[in-house]
C-alpha cells in the first residue's frame, strides 16, 4: 500500500502500491529545484511526506544500513 501524506493522518488514504507511480512527485524529489521558491517547498514538503506502507515484517538481513547488535 502508498499513502500520498502521513499514514496515521486522519483522513489519509491508503492506495494500490500500483498506484504510487503516478501520485509521488518523482520531478520535485530528484531535479534540481530553487527551494527559495516556496511552492517548489511546499511541493517538497508534501512529497516527502509520502510513505510506502508493508503488510508484513522484514526480516533484518534484508534491511541495509543497520548495525550488527
Amino acid at each position: 500500500m502508498f499513502t500520498d501524506d502521513v499514514s496515521n493522518k486522519s483522513g489519509v488514504v491508503a492506495h494500490p502500491i500500483a498506484n504510487a507511480r503516478t501520485m509521488i512527485d518523482f520531478k520535485i524529489l530528484y531535479t534540481r529545484t530553487d527551494w527559495s521558491d516556496p511552492a517548489i517547498m511546499e511541493r517538497l514538503k508534501r512529497a516527502e511526506k509520502c510513505e510506502v506502507l508493508v503488510p508484513q515484517q522484514i526480516p533484518l538481513k534484508y534491511i541495509g544500513n543497520m548495525p550488527n547488535g
